[in-house]
């Protein structure tokens, strides 16, 4: 503690200067962690709420609903139907919520697994 900020804290609080640098004692052993008054059950829970972060901790994540791309679905289809013409076995096709579109099928003893993916058109540049 200072002379210099007793005197202004004369000046901010216009008291005196006794009491000033009582202030900053009893501000500095609180900033050192003692307790120097006792608070009541209410009085807490109006700290704990001041001093929160802000934010609930258990906040779930909107889950947002995706509709099934049907330009994908049709060109599953396609594919799924060209690869039945030539004889190759199909094994099955998975058009899920994510928007991804499968399909896998068996050639010559091995499998395979087509995925199809649509890419986003480029952004404009301003």
């Amino acid at each position: 503690m200072t002379e210099k900020q007793a005197v202004q804290m004369m000046k901010a609080l216009g008291c005196s200067y006794e009491e000033a640098v009582q202030i900053i004692k009893d501000d500095e052993a609180i900033d050192r962690g003692e307790k120097l008054f006792e608070q009541t059950a209410e009085q807490k829970k109006a700290t704990k709420q001041m001093t929160a972060a802000g934010g609930s901790k258990h906040k779930e994540k909107a889950k947002r609903e995706r509709k099934v791309d049907e330009d994908k679905a049709t060109l599953i289809k396609a594919i799924d139907e060209g690869l039945r013409k030539v004889g190759v076995p199909f094994i099955g096709s998975d058009l899920t919520q994510q928007n991804t579109a499968d399909l896998s099928f068996e050639f010559n003893g091995n499998s395979y697994t087509v995925k199809l993916i649509k890419h986003r058109k480029p952004k404009e540049e301003k």
